[in-house]
């Protein structure tokens, strides 16, 4: 969800952000996201949270209405559309651009461009989809040898993706490609 949960952060939520508000998508990701993970104790993996973020429960339900921001959407795969044909910048919709699961006993971040679901945009309102991966790709940082401290290591930022959606080649050296590598 996108508001602040913790006790020291809460209160720099808007009113309208808050998870308890009636009307805004932030409690119902929650509490569905809470709902599909119960579903899932004791066997969550990332196979799991993949199923999760892609879920589409509460998809119908009314997002002009939002308080938050108008149109968008009260699913955790959230589609955020007008059901429009063309863009309007002054009425934007607003829905998932990607999703992340992290794996840390691999050192893993399973990364996904797009809508996590695979479905392809049904209007033309849902812009920054054409790219879409519609399935988790994971990158993985090489073991460090036991030798290395921390203050010994030069670290660098490396681009793994494009804003549109393409692997660079710096993304490449850290892709991980067998299936199990990808939490199948």
């Amino acid at each position: 969800v996108n508001c602040h949960q913790c006790e020291e952060l809460v209160d720099f939520n808007q009113p309208e952000a808050q998870l308890d508000h009636c009307s805004n998508n932030n409690g119902v990701r929650l509490r569905r996201g809470w709902q599909l993970a119960d579903l899932h104790r004791g066997h969550i993996d990332v196979a799991s949270l993949a199923a999760i973020l892609s879920d589409h429960a509460n998809r119908d339900r009314d997002c002009e209405s939002n308080p938050l921001i108008t149109w968008w959407g009260h699913s955790i795969c959230n589609h955020g559309t007008r059901g429009q044909s063309d863009y309007v910048a002054e009425a934007p919709p607003w829905g998932s651009v990607s999703a992340e699961i992290f794996e840390p006993a691999r050192r893993a971040l399973h990364y996904c461009y797009g809508w996590p679901c695979g479905e392809a945009p049904q209007f033309g309102d849902q812009l920054f989809q054409s790219g879409s991966w519609g399935k988790f790709k994971a990158f993985a940082l090489p073991a460090h040898p036991a030798a290395v401290t921390a203050s010994s290591v030069k670290l660098e930022v490396v681009e793994c993706t494009t804003v549109d959606g393409r692997i660079t080649a710096g993304g490449e050296s850290f892709l991980l490609r067998s299936p199990r590598d990808l939490g199948a």
